[in-house]
């Protein structure tokens, strides 16, 4: 369903954990068997055999907002992330971070957490005033938070 924050925003469901491995032939060798609910931009025209293609779209401000009431205001960790589910061709589905470097089916481990120096501006959804090795937070000094950047996922079970 469509979700009330912004247009071309909806609520979709998946299954599965962040990181699926496209370049296995197990395509769930990283399955945690969750299901999630993920507020992000569904692009009308992205629908495909194998499900429905999302992006970032949230802003900054509400991605940490939502976490930061039910979970533990971080965008990598905890029940409530800031990921979403994307489609490749041939139906692999990676749950990816918002802002990984590398979008494609051969660049999956770029979806896992990370403490990699990251440097915030307009454009992230997260960032750790660039110093390796400190976890990630939401880029609300980054335009007062007001960049549309983010997705996020609440994960049950």
């Amino acid at each position: 369903p469509r979700a009330k924050l912004g247009s071309n925003t909806y609520v979709s469901v998946y299954s599965g954990g962040v990181g699926y491995d496209c370049t296995t032939t197990d395509v769930q060798s990283r399955d945690d068997g969750h299901t999630s609910f993920s507020v992000a931009s569904i692009d009308p025209g992205a629908y495909s055999t194998w499900g429905v293609d999302a992006h970032p779209t949230l802003t900054v401000e509400n991605a940490y907002m939502l976490d930061s009431k039910v979970d533990d205001g971080m965008p990598q960790t905890g029940k409530v992330s800031a990921t979403y589910s994307r489609y490749f061709a041939g139906g692999c589905r990676i749950i990816a971070w918002v802002g990984a470097n590398a979008i494609g089916p051969t660049h999956s481990d770029n979806y896992l957490p990370t403490t990699t120096a990251t440097p915030g501006s307009a454009s992230t959804c997260y960032d750790n005033d660039n110093t390796a090795g400190v976890a990630q937070k939401y880029s609300m000094n980054q335009s007062n938070g007001e960049g549309a950047n983010c997705a996020i996922s609440y994960q049950f079970q």
